[in-house]
């Protein structure tokens, strides 16, 4: 079993002041995601990544306890939504429009 940090974030954000760079709603989730066990809450997926963690949390010291990763096997899925629209900007920075940590 692997445990995987998921975070959608957007680096240009279109419209509103109010829109989040963050996933905002969760769209479908496969059965597994239910909440019912540890580091299974796909409601973890949503809003800004965990930065800290009694100091801090960096590359080598990633976020941990079961409210702030979800685990996701091979059978396991999440589709997520943004409250604005991402779109294939090159003037993104290093041309990136969003992206997932694992």
């Amino acid at each position: 079993m692997s445990i995987l940090i998921f975070t959608l974030g957007v680096f240009a954000v279109y419209g509103a002041a109010d829109v989040s760079v963050f996933a905002t709603e969760l769209v479908a989730y496969s059965d597994d995601l239910n909440g019912y066990s540890l580091y299974n809450d796909p409601n973890n997926l949503l809003g800004k990544p965990t930065t800290t963690i009694g100091g801090h949390v960096s590359i080598v010291e990633p976020a941990y306890g079961p409210d702030r990763i979800v685990t996701i096997n091979s059978s396991s899925w999440a589709i997520v939504k943004f409250d604005h629209q991402i779109e294939d900007d090159p003037d993104n920075p290093f041309g990136l429009d969003f992206i997932v940590y694992v």
